[in-house]
């Protein structure tokens, strides 16, 4: 993917869409505005941007309406403020009426790993994990690392990061629903309830999810999968625009029938 193209056609500073012209079947719950969040790697910098740019949105609410902020996944890695935006996301600059949840991504699933067993620390490390470990002031691995190495990092990393932000990646629920939609960070299975979905498919999964024309049981509203402008379809809403490439977070706002996006540039 080239993203210096992707990056072009999405640079903006802030910029809301109308809602689609197609009837939308499914309704969010009475009395709330949801703002779900895509993937952030690592951009402190574009989460700060977002809340405000929520804040700024909801202070239009008529009364009796709450907030609720979702984050789906994929907080950590690639962008170099990992250290930052977990912080960001323990402490959130909302207002204490808002209900607030973070889910669980696949990069998050892949440091725990690392920490716990250190299995697949050579893809998590490929793969963004190096940007975590500079910004907590690790120094990366250069080459192949062996497992003395590792075992190392990992030590080091220990050290350096504080207890409660693992403590809070490891609390993190793989999904969440409100009525007619279910939030989660890659999507879901397209063959089991939702009752019965794996978290493994929950943050990984990606063709059979994608491919499926739906419906499924609810709505389906997920990042993980990278596109030039938020994915509204009948079955499924995409909200991952590639923030540590482009400069651009995204969010999806659903408020009764009503979906509207939102979004914050570097």
């Amino acid at each position: 993917m080239d993203f210096r193209k992707l990056s072009g056609a999405l640079r903006r500073v802030l910029r809301q869409s109308e809602p689609p012209a197609d009837p939308v079947a499914a309704m969010a719950p009475a009395g709330m505005r949801i703002y779900a969040i895509g993937d952030i790697h690592g951009r402190a910098d574009l989460l700060r941007r977002m809340f405000s740019a929520i804040v700024a949105d909801a202070s239009g609410m008529a009364q009796g309406v709450r907030a609720v902020v979702v984050l789906l996944g994929d907080l950590i890695d690639r962008g170099m403020q990992s250290r930052e935006v977990i912080e960001l996301a323990l402490t959130p600059p909302l207002p204490p009426d808002y209900a607030y949840t973070v889910l669980m991504g696949n990069h998050e699933r892949m440091f725990l790993d690392f920490i716990d067993s250190g299995k697949g620390a050579e893809a998590w490390l490929t793969m963004g994990g190096a940007a975590t470990l500079s910004s907590y002031g690790c120094a990366p691995p250069v080459g192949l690392p062996s497992r003395g190495d590792l075992g190392r990092l990992r030590d080091d990393l220990l050290q350096r990061q504080p207890e409660r932000h693992r403590i809070f990646l490891r609390q993190l629920p793989c999904a969440i629903s409100y009525a007619d939609y279910f939030f989660a960070h890659a999507g879901i299975h397209p063959g089991r309830p939702l009752a019965q979905q794996r978290d493994s498919d929950l943050i990984w999964i990606r063709k059979p999810f994608l491919e499926s024309r739906g419906p499924f049981e609810k709505v389906v509203v997920h990042g993980h999968n990278i596109s030039t402008e938020p994915e509204l379809l009948p079955h499924r809403i995409g909200v991952d625009t590639g923030a540590y490439a482009t400069g651009v977070l995204s969010a999806i706002i659903l408020e009764a029938a009503e979906r509207r996006i939102l979004q914050v540039g570097a």
